[in-house]
């Protein structure tokens, strides 16, 4: 009696069925471990380039539109556990030109990449570099530009000037967005005035007689042709010569520009989120290549006073862009 007080399970189970038992409650657990590691490996896998705001609320932008949970991670912290590159995960998204070349040189040909918030430019430089290895899975790669379609870009000159002729702005390095401008031009009744800007010229002295005779001006939408310097000249130039001046980010609408058509990273987000929705574990192609789909428009109020130049509220303007289909 006193035996099976202190050890009951001798009175119940006999060895082989506890044998039994103990090798059965290792299986469970074994499984239970395995159900609660799944989902996590199938998550959608963001790697951002880097740790900070802009790339952090792309992430999170994108999760929510998504409606699901998704494995975001820092470039940096990807370096060190290159295992989480493994084929469970059927699409990675990179945030970011650093992260994009990253994974177009280590991503599993099996996956599938969406890499967005990097312009058109500096893509075409990473595909040259390493898209040789991706030619025969093309339809498994996309890529979201940050620019906006020039299109849209050009029906904001139009609507803040709509007596304007002409046009300025500098040649563009990228041929289909060259194209892309001249069409946007003759759409919008535009005579377009272009001059080269080369690395050793005196870029100063090049925009003084262009954006003189121009009626409205847009910079090229290209950190290597507008630096901070130049773009420093660019607002003090057309606000000396008195010739509105369209931004293409934020940054240069809050420096002098009348207006700005840009993405924020939150609608980056939305749009990757969406894109997810639509293609992730689903055996559709990939669109080679996208624009912005949200977007936002700013006026500088204190700069169009300036010029004596009346628009509409900016949500009356971004209501007439978005019947623009670039």
């Amino acid at each position: 009696m006193q035996d099976a007080a202190v050890s009951p399970t001798r009175t119940i189970f006999s060895s082989p069925q506890r044998r039994w038992w103990q090798g059965g409650t290792v299986l469970l657990l074994f499984l239970m471990l395995v159900l609660l590691a799944q989902p996590a490996m199938s998550k959608p896998l963001v790697v951002i380039s880097q740790n900070t705001m802009p790339y952090r609320a792309v992430a999170q932008a994108m999760e929510q539109s998504y409606g699901q949970s998704v494995h975001v991670i820092s470039l940096e912290n990807l370096r060190h556990q290159p295992e989480l590159l493994a084929p469970g995960v059927d699409m990675t998204i990179a945030v970011g030109a650093v992260a994009t070349e990253y994974l177009l040189k280590s991503l599993p040909l099996s996956q599938r990449l969406l890499a967005c918030y990097l312009p058109r430019r500096r893509w075409q430089l990473l595909w040259r570099q390493h898209g040789d290895r991706w030619l025969q899975r093309r339809d498994q790669l996309s890529v979201l530009y940050m620019e906006q379609p020039m299109l849209r870009q050009v029906a904001l000159a139009r609507h803040v000037l709509p007596e304007a002729r002409i046009l300025g702005t500098v040649q563009m390095p990228d041929t289909q967005l060259q194209s892309d401008l001249e069409e946007a031009a003759r759409q919008y009744h535009f005579t377009l005035l272009q001059r080269t800007l080369t690395a050793d010229s005196n870029r100063v002295r090049q925009l003084q007689p262009l954006i003189r005779d121009s009626d409205i001006f847009m910079p090229a939408p290209d950190a290597a042709l507008f630096n901070r310097t130049t773009a420093k000249w660019l607002l003090y130039i057309s606000y000396r010569q008195r010739v509105p001046l369209i931004g293409f980010s934020r940054a240069y609408v809050e420096a002098g520009a009348v207006a700005g058509v840009y993405s924020t990273s939150a609608q980056f987000g939305r749009q990757c989120g969406e894109l997810l929705q639509r293609y992730n574990r689903k055996a559709d192609g990939l669109p080679p290549e996208l624009y912005p789909r949200y977007f936002t428009v700013s006026t500088n109020r204190a700069a169009l006073r300036s010029l004596h130049l009346r628009l509409p509220p900016d949500k009356q303007l971004m209501s007439r862009l978005k019947e623009v289909q670039p």
